[in-house]
């Protein structure tokens, strides 16, 4: 076997880097023009009606990235304000992507956040095919594809805390099949403050721990995470609770005659992700159990909610499952370019991971 050389491993190094700068940026943009964030039929779920806390719930609760953008510019100089403000470059293109005169700095440090949220997902991710032990073209080129395909998931509406979930539930699986417990727990508290759906990540906290773990331990384990999730969602609930709207949104009526009167352009929103779950499907006995169950667990609680409460054209609403359909989807990708021999295992030998090992 040919062995790189250490100019190689430089420019394949810098190559990556680059696709993964670019295609964040992309998806960065397209995530505030298209459909944006200032719809103007959900103007109380805008990005102004958010941060100034003059929303309604369920999104009030959602309250991470509300309070980053609150808090920071705080503890800014006054430069940076003003020279948001006088620079006309960064005036226009603040406006073109949303920004009003009353918010320039922080959506200028929303634009950031997504940025960085995207480029972190796609890092994680990467991290995630790694311990799956892929083929390295595979682990670095599935990333930003993935991410790409996120943006079948905006046709309708985005919301701050889109790209903090995303990014937050491929870290956490991530940090669970490093074994980094105590970073796992961070995350996780980070999580719940953001969004309430953070429960289903004890299926997959327990899941992929059962190796590693006796039962007993993996119980109490459930019960504490269960607690965090309680007392941090119980906090904002009651803090929220003179704020109008509900908790839970029933949509099944509508969801119900979308299916009843379909329409070719709401069936073409499916097919991305028909073609994701045709290479779920495919070897799916030799692929981790830990990973199986974890996603079947939390498909089995989400979609029926999905329907019942959301909106069924609303992809953005099972941002959870994606990460986790990826760590399925993507080693059947592997087998089908000849990646493996016939007769080997999809997944190859994990990387230090013994969650894996089934």
């Amino acid at each position: 076997m040919k062995k790189i050389t250490l100019f190689q491993r430089f420019l394949r190094l810098c190559l990556l880097g680059l696709t993964y700068l670019l295609c964040s940026v992309l998806v960065s943009y397209v995530f505030f023009t298209y459909p944006g964030i200032n719809k103007a039929d959900v103007h109380d779920i805008s990005f102004e009606s958010i941060i100034s806390q003059h929303t309604r719930k369920p999104m009030i609760t959602r309250a991470l990235v509300p309070f980053i953008l609150r808090a920071v510019p705080s503890v800014l100089p006054t430069s940076v304000e003003q020279y948001l403000q006088n620079s006309p470059a960064i005036r226009t293109t603040l406006m073109d992507l949303g920004a009003t005169s009353d918010n320039f700095v922080e959506y200028f440090l929303f634009i950031v956040f997504v940025f960085i949220c995207y480029l972190s997902f796609l890092f994680a991710f990467r991290a995630i095919l790694q311990t799956l032990a892929l083929p390295s073209a595979l682990v670095d080129f599935a990333p930003p594809i993935a991410l790409l395909n996120v943006v079948t998931m905006f046709d309708t509406l985005n919301v701050l805390y889109d790209p903090a979930t995303l990014f937050l539930f491929t870290m956490i699986p991530l940090l669970l099949l490093r074994q980094k417990i105590w970073l796992f727990y961070l995350f996780f508290v980070i999580s719940c403050i953001n969004k309430e759906t953070t429960v289903l990540l004890i299926i997959p906290a327990i899941l992929m721990q059962w190796k590693v773990k006796n039962g007993r331990a993996l119980f109490w384990e459930g019960i504490a995470l269960f607690c965090i999730w309680i007392v941090i969602y119980g906090s904002l609930a009651w803090t929220y609770r003179d704020y109008p709207g509900h908790q839970v949104e029933l949509h099944w009526r509508q969801n119900l005659g979308s299916f009843i009167y379909v329409s070719p352009n709401f069936l073409q929103h499916f097919i991305p992700y028909l073609i994701i779950i045709g290479f779920m499907a495919s070897g799916w006995a030799e692929k981790p159990k830990s990973i199986r169950y974890s996603f079947l667990g939390m498909a089995l609680i989400i979609l029926p909610i999905w329907f019942i409460c959301g909106r069924i054209q609303e992809f953005r609403d099972i941002y959870e499952l994606y990460p986790f359909a990826l760590m399925l989807a993507v080693p059947t990708v592997a087998s089908f370019y000849g990646a493996r021999n016939k007769d080997e295992p999809i997944i190859g030998e994990p990387e230090g991971s013994p969650i894996l090992k089934d």
